[in-house]
């Protein structure tokens, strides 16, 4: 059984407490979600070590975003079993959503938009969130069969143009380390990495 802590920062009695608890319900394997090098500290100090490091960019949002090369719409509910099934054809089954995780990220925000493409089927989909001024580009994906046509490219300026219409200054976006093709698609797109990244951290009870 694994178990996911999302619920973060935590300090080293916090994971004490939550370790104990996990323990007495069986599991075996525990997952963090995305920390920062600050929120680590408390895990470290339990065990855990590095499961996944993840790349965080930054992009100012200081100027008009070029209008997307490709046919978007806002999502419908009809869509969310084929929003999924097109998650889980991009992404392996560490990355992969389900619907819980889907709801999950779609509420992580204060404001969000979940934009698709106007094929049929779907072959690629884009979740952005808005907190303040600062947003967050929270998924993308697009279908491999769909792959070299612009959609990333498309998805990613519709989201900033999305962010800047609703106030936003800046727009963040991880990808895993070793994923050079959304790494290249976000630096094109006007993305910095940030000198810090991003750990998933895993313990084994």
């Amino acid at each position: 059984m694994v178990t996911t802590f999302a619920d973060l920062p935590l300090g080293t009695h916090d994971v004490e407490d939550l370790l104990e608890h996990v323990r007495r319900r069986g599991t075996q394997r525990v997952l963090t979600a995305a920390l920062s090098p600050g929120e680590t500290h408390g895990f470290l100090s339990c065990g855990f070590t590095v499961h996944r490091e993840l790349i965080l960019l930054r992009r100012v949002i200081d100027e008009p975003v070029p209008a997307p090369k490709a046919a978007l719409r806002r999502w419908r509910r009809r869509d969310l079993e084929p929003v999924i099934a097109l998650d889980n054809a991009a992404f392996d089954d560490f990355w992969a959503f389900d619907e819980v995780a889907l709801r999950d990220a779609m509420t992580a925000t204060p404001h969000r938009t979940l934009r698709v493409t106007r094929s049929q089927p779907l072959e690629g989909y884009a979740l952005t969130g808005l907190a303040g001024a600062r947003g967050y580009l929270q998924r993308l994906a697009v279908h491999p069969n769909a792959a070299g046509r612009g959609l990333g490219a498309a998805l990613v300026s519709d989201s900033l143009r999305w962010l800047r219409w609703h106030g936003a200054t800046e727009s963040f976006v991880n990808t895993q380390a070793d994923n050079s093709r959304a790494l290249a698609l976000y630096e094109r797109s006007g993305f910095v990495a940030e000198p810090e990244g991003l750990v998933i951290l895993e313990g084994v009870l």
